[in-house]
């Protein structure tokens, strides 16, 4: 996988616009997740492409992964 790929820096409708993060892995624990359909190469694409779209989505899921699980209780699972 590249090293970066495009994302949201915070909200599309914000001011910010994009940055270059490092490339995020879903499979990571504690929390692995995935999004449905093909995983597209990771690199930098034009904001607007469904690549783009699938990178700042998986980026999103991530962080908000590694955050939950920073708060969530040890032992703890998903129903």
């Amino acid at each position: 996988m590249a090293d970066n790929v495009i994302v949201w820096e915070d909200d599309p409708g914000s001011a910010l616009g994009t940055i270059a993060v490092p490339t995020p892995d879903l499979n990571s624990p504690p929390y692995a997740l995935s999004i449905e359909g093909a995983v597209p190469p990771a690199k930098i694409y034009d904001k607007g492409t469904p690549e783009f779209r699938y990178w700042a989505a998986a980026a999103a899921l991530s962080r908000a992964a590694k955050f939950w699980a920073g708060v969530v209780p040890a032992g703890r699972r998903a129903i």
